[in-house]
């Protein structure tokens, strides 16, 4: 109770895997907080689960995080949580069926307003689907010698003739979603968000000038789920703290220490957030 707690949240960053505990950045804060001037003591929790978004992320903080009384709660945003705040995003991406997702999810009201909405009772009932397979590109004989021949995959490389999947016989990813996309504009809610988009849909592309309808309702949803976290913080006294790398995936041990001493940094530039109230 007479700690400065510090909740952090997020998807695979904070999950962080390739880590053991004690090297994970919310662990190694503790320790230089308590190690450098003026010497705070600081407590952490972290929560995070690979593949979500903000929005997924929001009962981290109303379930668990709340509890704790944090002082600071830090948001670890990566490009892809643009994907996974959008239902529709997420949908051309796994499958999943926008109107029944299997976790938290926002929708799009008619006043163009948007709401929480609950996880699905049984979303897996509910799936896009995908183009069947082709026959193989040049026959099995070829395709197996791929799987088999070192010279052949080095080949395939050099030459960046055909895909695996091509040789195999499976769909592309830009086929798979453009499969997905003819299903959802079908939808009265959805058709028109794919005027100007072509398949395949990257995951960075959102710092182009003249984004497509999609990319742009994408955005409308991380900047609703940051309001929440937004709500949520002024409510409870809490600070709110983006840490943010632009180009950095997955870290390692030093990426974690990295991102520990920046948030050092930041207490000690901000030090009312951890002052005795």
């Amino acid at each position: 109770a007479a700690s400065c707690h510090i909740s952090v949240l997020g998807d695979s960053f904070v999950e962080a895997k390739e880590v053991p505990i004690d090297l994970k950045f919310h662990v190694r804060l503790e320790r230089l907080t308590a190690a450098a001037p003026p010497c705070l003591e600081v407590t952490t929790s972290a929560f995070g689960i690979s593949g979500t978004g903000q929005i997924q992320q929001l009962p981290f903080y109303d379930e668990y995080a709340r509890r704790l009384r944090p002082r600071l709660a830090v948001l670890v945003f990566f490009a892809n949580d643009f994907r996974d705040n959008s239902p529709l995003l997420r949908a051309l991406f796994t499958g999943q069926d926008p109107d029944y997702l299997p976790f938290v999810s926002a929708a799009r009201l008619a006043d163009g307003t948007m709401e929480l909405r609950p996880p699905h009772a049984d979303p897996w009932k509910f799936r896009l689907p995908a183009p069947p397979p082709r026959p193989p590109w040049g026959g099995r004989a070829l395709a197996r010698a791929h799987e088999i021949s070192r010279f052949a995959m080095w080949l395939k490389y050099k030459t960046n003739l055909i895909s695996m999947k091509d040789l195999r016989g499976l769909p592309s990813i830009g086929e798979i979603q453009e499969a997905r996309a003819e299903k959802l504009r079908q939808r009265p809610a959805y058709a028109a968000l794919f005027a100007g988009w072509r398949p395949p849909l990257g995951q960075y592309s959102f710092e182009a000038s003249n984004l497509p309808l999609l990319y742009k309702d994408a955005l409308d949803y991380t900047v609703f789920a940051l309001e929440q976290f937004k709500q949520r913080a002024d409510r409870d006294g809490a600070k709110l703290e983006d840490a943010h790398w632009r180009h950095d995936l997955h870290w390692n041990a030093d990426g974690h220490r990295w991102a520990a001493e920046a948030l050092l940094e930041w207490l000690q530039e901000n030090p009312r957030v951890c002052a005795p109230d």
